[in-house]
């Protein structure tokens, strides 16, 4: 448990492995008008750990139930549920807080359904000409890397319309449905129709942009960001193009080597 003080007052709360995940489109609808049902362009998502090994025999404090609009089926998990819109601390017994969400995620959800859920209605707006963001924000060993990327390689990207393992994170999976639409699109307007990806992969450390993917030197060389047509770009940030997704995890691959990591008492390479 921690203390928080709010409004005057010092109380104890469960300090919990939960990590969030805000995904953002730059337009509400494809033609720029929101609609009735979609109140913002900003949604957030909150996935819970489940325990490690070393936390067996601990006792969860956090549940997940249904929003208003979630209908929870009580033949299916069991009368659990796994994904809904609330995140109740505590229990229904005793002192318990709930906080609302766009999704509440529960430590049973695979990784394919957080990349579904979260993920993919944005990939297809992407593909429609809009810009998304996708942010993993928590504590650490709260499992940010282990959902944005899993234990990923190049090597463990299938063939495209092949089948992903399960361990596979946000970002491969991104790539490869990338791929797939693009690809598709490019079959059906053979002529009207072409594409091109690049990535970039940057780290900021020490209010310092530093470029995973540029030349090796002694003395990197400082970045910055300024706006640009009405969008940030970093100054001088490496762009590599990519054919396949395989192509791109073997970039993302030797920029992970490139990053600064240390070890915390919850995470050797934080």
């Amino acid at each position: 448990t921690r203390k928080v003080q709010a409004q005057g007052r010092v109380r104890e709360e469960p300090h919990l492995p939960r990590w969030i995940l805000a995904t953002r489109k730059q337009k509400t609808t494809r033609y720029g008008i929101m609609s009735e049902t979609e109140s913002t362009s900003i949604q957030v998502a909150v996935r819970i750990r489940p325990f490690l090994p070393i936390e067996a025999g601990s006792k969860s404090c956090v549940e997940v139930l249904p929003g208003p609009h979630t209908s929870l089926d009580p033949a299916a998990d069991n009368g659990n549920l796994s994904i809904g819109k609330v995140i109740r601390i505590g229990n229904a017994q005793h002192k318990s807080n709930s906080f609302t969400f766009d999704h509440a995620l529960s430590g049973k959800v695979p990784q394919s359904l957080v990349f579904a859920t979260c993920v993919l209605p944005l990939l297809e707006s992407c593909i429609n000409g809009y810009n998304a963001t996708t942010i993993a924000y928590g504590q650490t060993g709260a499992g940010k890397t282990y959902s944005i990327l899993g234990p990923a390689t190049s090597a463990a990207m299938s063939k495209e319309g092949g089948a992903l393992d399960e361990s596979i994170g946000i970002i491969p999976r991104a790539l490869r449905e990338l791929f797939v639409k693009l690809s598709a699109r490019k079959r059906e307007n053979t002529d009207a129709f072409d594409f091109e990806v690049r990535i970039q992969f940057l780290e900021l450390y020490g209010e310092e942009i530093r470029d995973l993917l540029g030349p090796t030197t002694a003395k990197p060389t400082k970045l910055a960001i300024r706006d640009a047509k009405h969008d940030a770009e970093v100054v001088g940030a490496t762009e590599v193009c990519v054919t396949s997704p395989q192509d791109a995890m073997l970039c993302l691959t030797r920029g992970m080597l490139r990053r600064v990591t240390g070890a915390t008492a919850m995470n050797a390479e934080s």
